[in-house]
């Protein structure tokens, strides 16, 4: 879990994981040098439960380098993913480990949901039964907070240093290991959008696609041309019409 100037909203995302009703856990948090009071909210949960563990950056890194520097630490057979404003719900880890382990699946993810600030709708995202790269080229229905994979198959893979989507080509880094990625239909975590995050840029979010493709694919000036329009396509959709988008992106 990175952290950055969340002292208001990190303890319902520390609550959601001391809440599962899978206890064997771990969780990391890495303070990104925050300058509100942070660092003393993970502290006490650090002192009151021994599977937390506190880190501080010496230097502002980004999101993507703390999720990687709470990666070398964790000890754990599986890692997953929580931003410091999102939610899992209390089965979120026993329900997808049994699923992985029950299938001998090695990468995951699941339905998650979207609350954003300025509206009371319920938003539920849906995604494919099975990823590959040849899929992820052109679409990332995969959320941050609903993945998990099993490190002691595929090993520790670390997410580059980029502002945005980094998370999507870590995605087709572990895809380089695991071949596939599979789904546990159910909506098992929440993702709060910021208005004034990251999140809100769209014409960013489409730069950041294009060096996706061009770092993580080899022939990536034959594939954008034919990627592109089906993921702007898929991006609106999935922004006007929600009930469309997770018709079709079941079915890819």
């Amino acid at each position: 879990m990175p952290a950055y100037n969340c002292e208001e909203k990190i303890h319902h995302a520390i609550e959601s994981v001391k809440s599962q009703t899978y206890c064997n856990w771990e969780l990391i948090i890495v303070d990104d040098c925050s300058k509100d009071e942070t660092l003393r909210v993970i502290e006490n949960y650090a002192n009151s439960d021994k599977r937390i563990l506190s880190l501080k950056n010496i230097r502002n890194k980004g999101a993507a380098e703390s999720r990687n520097i709470a990666t070398d630490k964790a000890l754990g057979h599986y890692i997953a993913f929580l931003d410091s404003d999102d939610l899992w719900s209390k089965d979120k880890l026993l329900n997808q480990i049994t699923f992985m382990e029950s299938n001998s699946y090695d990468f995951t993810y699941t339905y998650y949901e979207v609350k954003k600030e300025d509206q009371r709708k319920r938003i539920i995202y849906k995604a494919p039964k099975i990823l590959n790269k040849i899929k992820m080229s052109f679409m990332c229905p995969i959320g941050c907070l609903t993945v998990m994979y099993n490190v002691k198959k595929i090993g520790k893979i670390y997410a580059p240093k980029l502002q945005r989507r980094n998370d999507y080509i870590l995605w087709i880094e572990i895809l380089r290991k695991s071949k596939l990625a599979f789904c546990l239909n159910q909506n098992l975590a929440t993702y709060k959008v910021n208005n004034a995050g990251l999140s809100s840029s769209k014409l960013l979010n489409i730069y950041y696609y294009f060096k996706v493709i061009k770092l993580s694919y080899k022939y990536w000036y034959l594939i954008l041309p034919l990627t592109t329009p089906i993921y702007l396509l898929l991006i609106l959709i999935k922004k006007t019409t929600p009930e469309f988008y997770n018709i079709i992106i079941k079915n890819l």
